[in-house]
């Protein structure tokens, strides 16, 4: 079945240029005041607060257990670090929009994590020549917990903040 143009102009209505750039602008002002959604980065950065929490504690019972290597736990962690790293691009091309700032908390926070391994890396060393308790390790461990709970929190509060703005906005302008 097709129309002819009569047919269409009837059932749309004719839009001149003036009222097709207001409907332009009330799209493009609807698409700045959509709220941003947490993004799915945060998975990534769960696991690689994991692993980092496993690291201490697995170089430190292999060196226990006799193996000096830490070729084992460096595989693993290895791999825990390369899934983490496709899982984030991969998702980071299905991320529509983020909370503005977002860039710079995770940025934040993955220094926090890389300063955060680095002790883990000096303390289990530490810990296996036996300058440090092995609940110094727990300690750290316990440190990237906190640290996989602050990343997605923060974010969670940004948004929650960005969507209040977002309605407030839309009452004052509705």
């Amino acid at each position: 079945m097709t129309r002819n143009t009569s047919d269409r102009d009837q059932s749309v209505g004719e839009v001149d240029p003036a009222k097709a750039r207001e409907l332009l602008g009330l799209v493009r002002q609807s698409q700045m005041s959509a709220a941003p959604t947490l993004s799915p980065m945060w998975i990534p950065y769960s696991i690689f607060c994991v692993g980092g929490s496993t690291f201490p504690l697995l170089s430190f019972a292999f060196a226990k257990a006799g193996m000096s290597e830490l070729i084992p736990v460096l595989v693993f962690f290895g791999w825990v670090i390369i899934a983490a790293i496709l899982m984030a691009i991969t998702m980071r091309s299905a991320i529509k929009r983020q909370a503005r700032g977002f860039g710079r908390r995770w940025s934040i926070m993955m220094a926090a994590w890389g300063i955060t391994f680095m002790g883990a890396v000096f303390a289990s060393r530490a810990a296996v020549d036996g300058q440090l308790s092995v609940w110094t390790l727990v300690g750290i461990a316990a440190l990237f917990a906190i640290l996989a709970i602050n990343g997605p929190v923060i974010e969670l509060v940004t948004v929650r903040k960005a969507e209040g703005l977002a309605q407030r906005k839309e009452v004052t302008n509705g």
